[in-house]
């Protein structure tokens, strides 16, 4: 169920769905991913059912929006954005969520 979601660019598609229907040129213009590329990350949210097509472009389905937010929950969780530095990923490994 994760797999499809293992790609920045249609976290980020989904994201951009999020408060409602977007046509392909507004994914593309919040995205950056144009022609063939959008329509790739597209066409795999939609075989995952998290996207469906509407009238005028793409929309979240309810199943999509659940993995959005499950998503964005376990992130909250293992990655701390610490700006200019970059994103810093949890070290459970050594005994705490964030090294230093």
């Amino acid at each position: 169920m994760l797999s499809p979601l293992a790609h920045e660019a249609r976290v980020k598609l989904m994201q951009t769905m999020h408060d409602g229907p977007r046509s392909a040129g507004q994914l593309a213009e919040a995205t950056g991913l144009r022609g063939g590329n959008l329509y790739y990350h597209l066409k795999e949210l939609l075989h995952a059912s998290y996207v469906r097509e509407v009238a005028g472009g793409y929309d979240l389905t309810p199943l999509g929006c659940q993995m959005l937010l499950t998503v964005a929950a376990i992130a909250s969780k293992v990655v701390e954005d610490r700006g200019e530095q970059g994103l810093l990923v949890a070290d459970h490994a050594r005994g705490g969520p964030f090294p230093g």
